[in-house]
């Protein structure tokens, strides 16, 4: 089951003020993404523009996808969408977008075997998985490598962080 962040209740009150809304959910695969992308450009009045993102991001993806086609190490990720609890880090799962990204990209994401798309994941378990790549997603919110570094239980396992 998606996620679920804007409610009906919130857009119909978005209606009730005269607001037009159109609601788009989380894109699943790339090829959603870029639909999207043309349908935000028509919306806007941006098709053109919108039509050539669309190109270019899936240009970009096609390149990731022949560069990593060779590769025979498989990299397992840990995808930290949400620290605020950080002994139970909220991270994607199976069938999420960002599950996608990770395995178009060569690596194995350890969120895939939680049984919700979108779930909290113990310390305990993070360690026990033994990510090889450690992605923080809620970086624009402050949180660092040298953060999650002094999280109880982090500390003990190496990591090359990405953000």
């Amino acid at each position: 089951m998606p996620l679920k962040l804007i409610l009906p209740e919130q857009v119909k009150a978005l209606e009730d003020l005269g607001v037009t809304v159109y609601y788009l959910n989380n894109p699943l695969t790339f090829a959603e993404l870029y639909d999207q992308v043309k349908l935000v450009g028509q919306l806007t009045g941006h098709e053109e523009e919108a039509n050539v993102l669309a190109e270019t991001l899936s240009a970009r993806v096609d390149a990731v996808t022949e560069a990593v086609s060779s590769v025979t190490e498989i990299p397992t990720v840990f995808y930290e969408l949400d620290g605020t609890d950080p002994s139970k880090p909220w991270t994607t799962g199976a069938g999420t977008f960002m599950d996608t990204m990770i395995t178009m990209a060569g690596g194995t994401n350890i969120g895939g075997v939680l049984s919700e798309q979108y779930a909290q994941i113990s310390v305990e378990e993070i360690v026990l998985q033994n990510p090889d790549f450690i992605i923080l997603g809620d970086a624009l919110y402050g949180v660092t490598i040298e953060s999650i570094a002094e999280r109880a239980g982090w500390a003990d396992f190496d990591r090359r962080a990405r953000k």
